[in-house]
């Protein structure tokens, strides 16, 4: 430890070596002088002691206005140092937290392409699937069909005449209807025609003739003739030319062949 003049140390080591004029003798310096008087033995022996003690006290670091700025300096300087890094931390998390987010986002758009792409291809096996079904279905549709569809054209042809009968035995009309169509068509090349209908409807068609040559202006010469063979609602002419049978069965078979392809 360095003893400072004017220090309370220094001025006690003083005391005790000079106790008589300590106080009023100015200290010029740090170091202990030896005085050009001599002390008694005793104040010898003590005053020497204490020196001892003095010189063997461990130093005492010293430290200067100068070395406390330089360690404040430091010290902020070790501070903004810490600063930086902790900006430059938080910079880096940033950095991480960003990528973070990219890496999640095209793992994302990754799972959501790879999703679609599975989807599609399984919508498209599904579709395939489907219309194999189908295919196999309308074949077999169509086996059924040409296996039953004698049967139900059969069917249908019962029904239909059962219905167009019921019909003409409501409805004379009918009958009148079907012999203008014939009349139509075969009075443009025959002068003479027989019509042979049944008994039952003979004098019906009599009394409608006359309208009808004059509504259809035919000139052909009719002759209506009453024939039990001949089905209800029905009617056979016979021309120089040849027979046309327009029979309720006979005009269902027409119809039924032409169902037939035939």
């Amino acid at each position: 430890m360095i003893i400072k003049k004017n220090s309370q140390k220094y001025r006690e080591v003083r005391r005790r070596i000079e106790p008589a004029d300590f106080e009023n003798k100015p200290v010029e310096t740090a170091e202990i002088e030896p005085e050009e008087k001599e002390l008694p033995v005793e104040q010898q022996e003590e005053a020497e002691e204490i020196a001892e003690q003095v010189v063997n006290l461990p130093k005492e670091p010293e430290i200067d206005l100068f070395d406390i700025e330089n360690i404040d300096f430091n010290q902020r300087q070790e501070r903004r140092r810490g600063s930086r890094r902790r900006g430059y931390r938080r910079i880096d998390d940033r950095n991480l937290v960003s990528r973070a987010q990219e890496e999640a986002e095209t793992i994302k758009k990754s799972a959501f392409d790879e999703g679609y792409r599975k989807g599609l291809e399984q919508a498209e096996a599904d579709m395939a699937e489907f219309r194999k079904d189908i295919t196999a279905f309308m074949h077999a549709a169509k086996d059924v069909f040409e296996y039953i569809a004698p049967d139900i054209l059969e069917i249908s042809v019962d029904i239909a005449k059962k219905i167009i009968k019921k019909e003409v035995e409501t409805d004379p009309q009918v009958l009148i209807n079907t012999i203008v169509d014939v009349l139509r068509t075969v009075s443009k090349s025959e002068p003479k025609i027989n019509i042979r209908v049944k008994p039952q409807a003979v004098q019906f068609i009599k009394d409608t003739l006359p309208n009808i040559t004059y509504q259809y202006g035919i000139d052909a010469k009719i002759n209506i003739v009453a024939d039990p063979s001949i089905e209800e609602g029905g009617c056979v002419f016979q021309t120089n030319n040849g027979i046309v049978d327009a029979s309720i069965d006979t005009q269902v078979e027409i119809i039924k062949k032409a169902l037939e392809g035939g």
